[in-house]
């Protein structure tokens, strides 16, 4: 059974079941969850919900009033009665300070903002796309991995078939660290879902960048201008919700899902977090019976992917072998496992000598198994700038000899005979010594 697209959006504080929550989720098997907490003390709470949902990657939102417009101005005043001149709400410095570390935790990624305005002023807009560029390097150097913008259904604006070039800059940063920061949109029907969706791919190809992943932060059925809300207030959707959802996965969701785009459908919501009625599924025992049904059928996970081949071949190695390695940086990081998403054991400095004891081939990047003074990991080639030149180990050799040899040389050499001899009464039988 692989993993499933459709996850959940679970207010973690508000389940009526937690157990039974967390067991049902571990047999469907989400590749992405997202755990909301509208308090910042109980994100310990998230921490606990990845410790039970293990493989499974889960995005820890964090309720703010205003986790939509960190970017913007404060408006109020000190506690002492001065005015608040802050340059942000929330810099992206106090919130790494803040909430980073959920980030850095092996299955976490922090949520950054939901739902910002993207048809605000050209100062507010420029403020927001400050606020990320100086964001992503500072959550980079920390390796904190991050779901960023969650934008609102059919959000940013689409401009001559792509995403809003504003945000171009942010794209390209993002697209430097593919396995630290993703896009989070937010995709409600019953209308057509695809559209922002078609337009942020069309606007990486035009940077001539790969597309972030994609996590569809919130996912389900919403007003379309009605009085309708959730899908329990629509007697067309209600008793067909899990049928609908998996026709869009399997329909026109279906080339991003393929492609490795669209990573994951965090459905909304489990778990009231107040007013949300009409969308809380955690009780809907025929919906969530049939999405089990199906993730434990394959039928919610994206097509096999083709085997694709690195476009370049690393230097050869003969295992358990001494190398020197070398490379553009000063350091290349020694993981766990072979992914740069698993934990950071240390670091191989340039021009050291390890040994390399076997190798890994991981989607299209090789890994190297290797130990440096008794640090072992795996180090990646990343692309062929990391470099292996054979080093000989210069150490004196030893020769073991058994006695029974020695005996021998006794009889037949005549030189050197006290030599020899004193060798030989200082050991007993079956020992074996060492000369040179």
């Amino acid at each position: 059974m692989t993993q499933s697209i459709i996850g959940s959006n679970a207010a973690l504080r508000y389940l009526k079941a937690y157990d039974a929550h967390v067991s049902y989720w571990r047999e469907v098997n989400p590749a992405f969850q997202l755990a909301f907490v509208d308090k910042p003390e109980h994100t310990i709470y998230i921490e606990q919900y990845a410790q039970a949902l293990p493989d499974s990657m889960i995005v820890a939102r964090i309720y703010h009033p205003l986790d939509g417009g960190f970017h913007l101005a404060p408006t109020g005043t000190n506690p002492d009665g001065t005015p608040d001149t802050r340059h942000y709400v929330s810099s992206p410095a106090e919130y790494l300070s803040a909430y980073g570390w959920l980030g850095r935790k092996r299955n976490i990624i922090l949520n950054v903002m939901n739902e910002p305005q993207s048809d605000a002023s050209p100062d507010v807009m420029l403020r927001l796309v400050s606020w990320f560029i100086d964001y992503i390097p500072m959550a980079a150097t920390s390796e904190t991995k991050s779901v960023l913008f969650n934008w609102a259904d059919r959000n940013p604006q689409i401009i001559n078939g792509m995403m809003d070039s504003q945000f171009n800059n942010v794209l390209r940063l993002m697209a430097v660290h593919p396995n630290l920061f993703f896009m989070g949109m937010h995709f409600y029907g019953p209308d057509e879902l695809t559209s922002h969706l078609d337009s942020y791919v069309a606007r990486c190809k035009f940077l001539g960048v790969k597309p972030p992943r994609v996590i569809g932060t919130e996912f389900g059925i919403d007003s379309t201008g009605g009085i309708e809300r959730g899908y329990k207030s629509r007697l067309n959707y209600k008793d067909i919700y899990a049928q609908w959802q998996e026709t869009v996965i399997k329909g026109s969701l279906k080339p991003h899902i393929d492609s490795g785009v669209l990573a994951g459908l965090c459905v909304f919501q489990e778990g009231n977090s107040g007013g949300f009625e009409d969308f809380d599924f955690e009780n809907d025992s025929a919906y969530k019976a049939e999405i089990k049904r199906a993730a434990r059928a394959d039928e919610l996970s994206p097509s096999p992917p083709p085997i694709t081949v690195p476009v370049y071949i690393p230097d050869p190695f003969t295992p358990n072998t001494m190398y020197k390695i070398t490379m553009p940086a000063d350091f290349v990081n020694v993981r766990a496992t072979p992914s740069t998403l698993a934990s950071k054991l240390g670091e191989v400095p340039n021009g050291a000598v390890i040994l390399v004891m076997d190798e890994t081939l991981l989607s299209d990047e090789y890994w190297r198994h290797i130990n440096y003074n008794g640090l072992v990991g795996y180090i990646s080639m990343q692309g062929g700038n990391v470099h292996l030149q054979y080093a000989p180990d210069n150490s004196p050799s030893t020769i073991t000899i058994p006695i029974d040899l020695l005996v021998s040389i006794q009889t037949s050499l005549k030189k050197d005979y006290d030599m020899v001899t004193n060798i030989i009464t200082s050991l007993t039988g079956g020992q074996s010594t060492s000369l040179g």
